[in-house]
């Protein structure tokens, strides 16, 4: 191998490493989001299972939704 292909194959090597922390990087984040949003809807579900009927998600706002 000569010393130009050497650098172009160090080079490259570089970018792909790079590439892959950086793709790794993304992914943890990516995870990390989907399992806030999962704990968020868990929350939501865990204390408005009890709250919530039939009645509460089909019928319209009483009173223009300024009744309680």
């Amino acid at each position: 191998m000569n010393k130009s292909a050497q650098i172009t194959s160090s080079a490259s090597n570089r970018k792909r490493t790079s590439q892959y922390v950086a793709f790794g990087l993304f992914r943890l984040l990516s995870l990390c989001v989907v399992l806030i949003l999962f704990a968020i809807l868990g929350f939501i579900i865990y204390k408005g299972v009890g709250v919530i009927n039939w009645e509460f998600i089909s019928s319209a706002p009483r009173e223009g939704m300024t009744a309680g």
